[in-house]
């Protein structure tokens, strides 16, 4: 290029194209691609540390309750298994759960063939042992009803001649003396004693065979209403299908149960044996 001085105009013309690259070359700048499945993208937030949550201390374990130790056997006491006669074992286990109540037994578990393990006594044992071959007796009532008489006695009667002077002096001394056979059979006799009031009676609950010995349990209820006075004996005469002449028993317990709105059974132990006895409660 020469030396020689542009007209002005000319280099004003030449500033203005300068002026004008300068100015496109900074305004063409390359967007970012845009992605297509996002067309209004947000920023990305910074990512904030989260805080660390505070340790927790594990709640420790309680420990489980352990099984309650079996009951340390009473000093003195055995564990048995006695067997029991079928037609005893109803009269055997209410026996045994009575002495359980009392705390004369413990342990009562009953097996199979009519078997039965507990703990007790020597003494509790041997009762209990005595009574695994109870039998019920049948009876029938030849005569039950009121005596103007004052006698208090009970009496076992296993002869012919007995008999017939007993029903004479007691019960009739007209009426015809039932037929008993005693070569099988044997009468029972209650007379109880005078009440006083009239409408009282007395009824035999039942008879039990234990070890050659009958026991007679009975009753003399009370009227429900309050009748006149009297002083007659409610008395109970029956025969059973037993003969003591034969060797079917050997003696016979009387015992009179009390007439009361619940019985209540108190077992003592008494010079190495089990006694027992009815108490009201009302």
């Amino acid at each position: 290029m020469s030396d020689k001085i542009l007209p002005k105009h000319l280099g004003l013309g030449l500033s203005a194209l300068m002026l004008l690259a300068a100015c496109t070359a900074t305004g063409n700048i390359t967007p970012l691609p845009v992605d297509p499945n996002d067309p209004d993208p947000t920023p990305t937030p910074t990512a904030t540390a989260s805080p660390t949550p505070a340790p927790t201390t594990s709640p420790t374990a309680s420990p489980s309750p352990s099984s309650t130790p079996s009951p340390t056997p009473t000093p003195g006491w055995t564990s048995v298994t006695l067997t029991v006669q079928a037609s005893a074992y109803s009269y055997f286990m209410a026996e045994i759960r009575r002495l359980e109540a009392q705390g004369l037994v413990s342990g009562v578990t009953e097996l199979s063939g009519y078997r039965v393990r507990f703990s007790a006594s020597a003494q509790v044992i041997a009762y209990l042992q005595s009574i695994t071959t109870v039998q019920f007796v049948s009876f029938n009532t030849l005569f039950q009803g009121s005596l103007n008489l004052q006698h208090n006695f009970t009496r076992v009667i296993n002869v012919g001649s007995d008999y017939i002077t007993f029903w004479r002096q007691y019960i009739s001394q007209l009426d015809a003396v039932p037929n008993v056979d005693f070569s099988s059979s044997t009468v029972l006799a209650i007379f109880p004693g005078a009440r006083p009031f009239n409408g009282y009676t007395t009824s035999v609950l039942d008879i039990k065979l234990v070890n050659k010995q009958l026991k007679v349990r009975y009753k003399v209820k009370a009227p429900v209403t309050v009748p006149s006075p009297s002083n007659f004996t409610p008395v109970q005469v029956v025969v059973v299908p037993l003969s003591q002449l034969r060797g079917d028993f050997s003696s016979v317990v009387f015992e009179e149960v009390p007439d009361c709105a619940k019985e209540e059974i108190k077992y003592e132990v008494k010079d190495g044996k089990v006694e027992y006895k009815y108490e009201c409660k009302n």
